[in-house]
């Protein structure tokens, strides 16, 4: 990814370059994208934002990590004319090079989700820590 700067008329623009199959793939930052969320183990996506704007990618980024996990990274494509197979990661890499690009609609795979499923061992545990922290602190305001 090569990043170019420059100051006109008091702006500071940026324009992100990313090479896609020999050409270069300008990321407009005027330009409305859609964001996706992509689980790494199945290649499942799921939007976030449509019509945003590069400026707020960091914070999509960390939308996707919070629903799905740190297995998870956001891609985007341009919101007119782009779909989710040419989408790009925030580093330049391509969905469709990714080795569980579209996986998800070929084969169920086990265990690949983004959160633990409501009765799974995890899930069950961390309720038994919620439950214990709350039981604990009722005991201590009634000790007060």
């Amino acid at each position: 990814m090569l990043i170019f700067s420059c100051v006109r008329r008091g702006i500071l623009l940026v324009a992100i370059l990313c090479i896609i199959g020999g050409e270069a793939l300008a990321l407009d930052n005027g330009a409305p994208y859609t964001t996706m969320c992509v689980r790494s183990c199945d290649g499942f996506y799921f939007p976030i934002h449509q019509n945003q704007r590069p400026a707020n990618f960091s914070r999509d980024a960390q939308t996707c990590a919070s629903a799905c996990g740190s297995e998870a990274r956001l891609f985007y494509f341009p919101l007119y004319g782009g779909n989710p197979g040419t989408m790009i990661d925030l580093a330049g890499h391509r969905y469709a090079d990714e080795p569980h690009a579209f996986e998800f609609q070929r084969a169920i795979v086990q265990g690949c989700a983004c959160k633990p499923a409501p009765w799974s061992r995890e899930a069950a545990a961390r309720h038994q820590k919620y439950s214990a922290k709350a039981s604990e602190a009722r005991s201590q305001k009634a000790v007060r």
